[in-house]
């Protein structure tokens, strides 16, 4: 997004030079995650991490209004899109089985899925930047069987990086690997690529 928003915005910035830094800036800044504390709190890392990558591009920047600008339009909830099954398969899932969503984003994430019409198929959502335990720490995943009043061995944990299904398995729950794009290294997990698979992993004759 950095990149679309600088060739848009005319700044002058390389396009190898700017995916390196920022990659590299983030790392510091975030290690592999977002930032998950409160939008204010998010808003002032992301602001301050924007104001150090334009910096080290040598982006002029008097005010930082460039960098607010960015921390606007880079924020994950103007640009993220549910996949197509998304919505039709949680609603066929819905009222047979309990639903619960496990992610590691800021609180924000529950407005967003209210607005894209998801949340209303789940009966319970554990995130992150809510209970300050992040996958894949095993607590997160308890804290998820618990909303759920179910057995780990009771529950189908769905995810699309592999590190996480290694301590849900640990905990007990069965597990399947998310892999849209079907180009995720040889695993031990089942793989999936859509809905259909998370339906027929539940109730194999539909």
């Amino acid at each position: 997004r950095f990149l679309h928003f600088a060739a848009e915005w005319w700044l002058p910035v390389e396009p190898a030079a700017g995916r390196a830094a920022h990659l590299r800036l983030w790392r510091q800044h975030f290690g592999e995650r977002y930032p998950e504390g409160n939008q204010s709190t998010t808003d002032a890392l992301c602001l301050a991490f924007y104001r150090d990558l334009l910096d080290d591009l040598r982006v002029p920047d008097v005010g930082d209004q460039t960098a607010a600008r960015l921390v606007a339009a880079c924020d994950y909830r103007y640009w993220m899109e549910p996949y197509p099954d998304a919505a039709a398969g949680l609603a066929w899932l819905q009222g047979k089985c309990r639903l619960a969503l496990l992610s590691n984003a800021p609180p924000s994430l529950r407005t967003l899925l209210d607005q894209l019409g998801l949340a209303r198929y789940f009966d319970h959502m554990v995130i992150s930047g809510e209970v300050d335990v992040r996958k894949p720490d095993p607590g997160i995943y308890c804290l998820a069987l618990a909303s759920l009043g179910v057995r780990a061995e009771e529950s189908l944990f769905v995810d699309d990086l592999e590190e996480n299904l290694v301590v849900a398995r640990e905990v007990g729950m069965r597990c399947l690997l998310m892999d849209r794009r079907n180009e995720q290294p040889p695993t031990a997990f089942r793989r999936i690529t859509d809905m259909q698979g998370v339906i027929h992993e539940l109730f194999p004759d539909e």
